[in-house]
This record gives structure tokens, sequence and C-alpha cells, in this order.
């Protein structure tokens, strides 16, 4: 049991700590070289905040004392590899204790930065699109499947009448236009996602 334990220990991909209660490492799993590039040997006895980026000390620190209090939500950050990358971790932590006494805390650190960067790269093309849909002379519209609409552009809001293209959602064309012709638009985009 001990060595199966030791085994999923020494090959998980999360770096597994300890901490004593002044936030020096106890422990550290063999995956620390693989997430901030050094041993566990040249990690362990020092201070967990040498390897935080220092923008996010602060933050962490505050975390650390809410842990220690018995607060377990994650809570990501970033740390400085030892060939100076900077990388985006999460950690879930709780308190350590020994027989009633508080010890330190224990916790696992991922590394997230491949989601993060994902997402930032998601979040400016998501700008980009929104620049080039909005400021695009032609009408641009979407709508759901009972033809109401769920996003316009600057110039289809005009076209419409609205201030702004909030104004336009939900609404349908019956909102905006003689019935003949919103029932005619009606039919033709039933027919289409029919």
């Amino acid at each position: 049991s001990e060595e199966r334990f030791r085994t999923m220990v020494e090959n998980v991909n999360d770096m597994l700590f300890t901490v004593d209660i002044e936030g020096r490492l106890t422990y550290v799993s063999p995956s620390a070289e693989q997430i901030l590039g050094f041993t566990a040997a040249e990690v362990e006895g020092r201070y967990f905040f040498e390897f935080v980026y220092p923008d996010d000390s602060s933050g962490l620190q505050a975390r650390f004392k809410e842990i220690f209090q018995g607060d377990i939500v994650p809570y990501e950050f970033r740390v400085v590899r030892k060939d100076g990358r900077i990388i985006h971790v999460r950690t879930s932590s709780r308190p350590l204790y020994r027989d009633g006494e508080l010890l330190g805390l224990s916790g696992i650190l991922s590394d997230i930065t491949q989601r993060i960067e994902t997402e930032q790269a998601l979040a400016r093309e998501r700008d980009f699109l929104n620049a080039l849909l909005d400021n695009v002379p032609d009408n641009i519209y979407f709508k759901d499947r009972e033809s109401h609409f769920t996003r316009i552009n600057n110039a289809q809001a005009m076209l419409l009448g609205c201030n702004n293209p909030e104004e336009a959602l939900g609404k349908t064309d019956f909102d905006f236009f003689a019935p003949e012709h919103a029932q005619v638009a009606y039919a033709d985009e039933q027919k289409i996602v029919t």
C-alpha cells in the first residue's frame, strides 16, 4: 500500500507539496522539476514565496492566511521557473494538522499556462471580431429559431432606428416593421431554420 502510494505520488503530473506555518516547503513531489524546473531537493527547505511571481506574492500571502483558517477554495497565480519563464499555476491547499496541532498546509500545484494562454488568445480573437462586427458598414444580425434578434451590429441598429444594438435584443421584425413586411421576413426565416 505504501509502495503504491509512493508510485502514484512520484508519477503524478501535478506537484504535491507541504509547507510549514512559516511558508517553508517541507515536502515537494518529484514533479516539481517538470513544473518549476527545480528538483525536489533544490526546492525543499526554501520558502514557497521565493518561486511566486512578485506581482502575485502579496495576494497569495493573504490567501495562505485564509487557507490556514480553513478556506480551501482553489487559487490561481504565477510562478517563476528556474529558467526564468513565468507560468500560470493553480493550487488547491488545505491546513495540515497532526494531533490537533497546525503544522502548515498541504496542496497540489497544477500548471495551467496552456489553458490561460488559450483563454487569452480567444479573448483577443473575440475582441477583434466584435470590433469588426461593430464597425463594418453592412447590416449584420443574428436571430434565434423564433426569429428574435440575438445580436446586431451598429449599422443594423441604425436601420432599425435603435440608439444602440442592445435595444433590439429579444425583439423581432414585428417590433420594427409593418406587419406585412415582418410576416414575409418571418416566413422566409422559418423556411431556413426548418
